[in-house]
Parts: structure tokens; C-alpha cells; sequence
């Protein structure tokens, strides 16, 4: 099914996606970065984090829950920890600067833990965890959600700003045993579990990441295919700003 949505070229979706973001308030650097994160996300077939959340921000910066002004800074730190203060800003570039210095550390130390308090959302965490993988470290991200389900007897949860904590933890893999070997048990886990034999519902047996590699792959030739629903939403916010919605990928003017 998703084969027959109309797709868009990911350049096109994340300029997009970082003017709104920019016209909504963010700055430059800020509004660039989350739109990566966001499109990245529809890149790796994870649809319900990825550019569909874009009116969820906007409404989420109109309201005044999430302070655009606000840059994150680090309060407490060691040579393998750190703990950085969102404060109350935008998620994803809080959580990029923590994990940039999360892997940092890990290169140096061999291991590092680093976490974010008075955040938001902050989009998937398989591509904070790509990141670390991308420098050769083991990587692991994780965040809490806001609350969910009102008091009983209460009516419903006044607005209020998200609160949330990410977690950031990466080390060497040298660090514990030769790099040769974990990358060759590696290898012949995922090939133990690819010639599983093939379980009721007919699959093979896969590896955490294969399907999303699987969608990336695919998305970055022939584009990202959005819904026609979630398109209308998002024209909708491009007229309200004033920003172009991109073509289809291969329509030209």
C-alpha cells in the first residue's frame, strides 16, 4: 500500500521542514537541524515521528509551551558524564549538542553517559544511535514521554510544558575486548538470525534495523512517500506560512 502514495525527494521535504520551523520561530541552526531529524525519520519508515509531527510543533511554539529562545546548556559534567539543561527549549537540538559530547567522551574515555532534563520531543532514537554507530561506538538513546491520562475525576490536563529527560549512553567496543572480534560476533549473529527458519507467519527471521535500512534505501532513490492526509495537513500549514509545499518527486513545473 504505502508503494501507491504520492512521494516527495528529501531535500525538498527538509527545507521545507526547516523554513516552517524557522517562520514558526526557531532559529536557523535550530529549525535546520530538527528538520533533519524529522524527515530522517520518514527516511527510516517511521511515519508517525517523522514530518507528520510538523503541525504538532508549530502548535505546540504558537501556544507558548516550548520557549524558541531558550539554547541548552550544560550544568554538571565529568570526564565520562554530563547532564545538560534543555531548558524548555526545542528537543532535538538540545539532544544533538548532548550527544555530540556523549560521543566525545566515549572516544576519549572508552565509555560516556550523558542525559537532558526540561526537554521536548525529540524525534526517533534510532538516529541518535546511527550517529554513535557512524563513528565506530555503540550507542543507545532513550527518552521519556509526557503524561498521558488525566486524574481520575478531573476533566482534563491544563497545558503545560513537556518536562521530558533523554538518556544518552556510547562506548568503544575496544574498550572491553578487540573491535576484530565483537565485529565478527556481530556478523555471525545477524547471519544466525537471517537463516532462522521461517516462523508461522511465514517471515524469515530479521535484525533489529533491517527493515528501516530496507526503507532508507529504497526512500533515498525513489523518494519518501507521504499520505494524502498528512499531505493536506501539511499544505495547509505551508499556506498559513506562506511557504511553498514541495512537488512530487518527479513533477515538474
Amino acid at each position: 500500500m504505502t508503494e501507491a502514495l504520492p512521494r516527495y525527494g528529501i531535500a525538498a521535504l527538509t527545507l521545507f521542514t526547516a523554513t516552517i520551523l524557522e517562520r514558526a520561530g526557531l532559529r536557523e541552526a535550530d529549525a535546520e537541524v530538527s528538520a533533519d531529524i524529522l524527515v530522517t525519520s520518514d527516511v527510516y519508515g517511521s511515519e508517525s515521528h517523522g514530518i507528520a509531527r510538523l503541525g504538532y510543533y508549530v502548535n505546540l511554539i504558537a501556544a507558548g509551551l516550548i520557549d524558541v529562545e531558550a539554547s541548552p546548556v550544560v550544568e554538571r559534567e565529568t570526564a565520562v558524564t554530563a547532564v545538560v539543561d534543555a531548558r524548555n527549549g526545542f528537543g532535538p537540538p538540545a539532544a544533538r549538542l548532548a550527544l555530540a559530547g556523549c560521543l566525545e567522551k566515549a572516544q576519549r574515555a572508552g565509555l560516556a553517559m550523558v542525559t537532558v532534563r526540561n526537554s521536548n520531543h525529540f524525534g526517533i532514537a534510532r538516529y541518535y544511535a546511527m550517529m554513535a554507530a557512524r563513528e565506530g561506538l555503540v550507542g543507545m538513546a532513550a527518552t521519556n514521554a509526557g503524561p498521558q491520562v488525566v486524574l481520575g475525576g478531573t476533566r482534563s490536563r491544563p497545558p503545560r510544558p513537556s518536562g521530558l529527560g533523554h538518556f544518552f549512553a556510547a562506548w568503544r567496543p575496544d574498550a572491553f575486548r578487540p573491535r576484530e572480534e565483537f565485529l565478527a560476533d556481530v556478523d555471525d549473529l545477524i547471519r544466525s538470525l537471517s537463516e532462522t527458519a521461517p516462523g508461522q507467519t511465514g517471515g524469515a527471521g530479521r535484525v533489529a534495523g533491517e527493515l528501516e535500512f530496507a526503507a532508507e534505501q529504497d526512500r533515498r532513490v525513489h523518494g519518501v512517500p507521504i499520505h494524502p492526509c498528512v499531505a493536506v495537513e501539511l499544505e495547509q500549514i505551508a499556506l498559513k506560512m506562506a511557504v511553498p509545499f514541495p512537488k512530487r518527486a518527479g513533477v515538474h513545473a
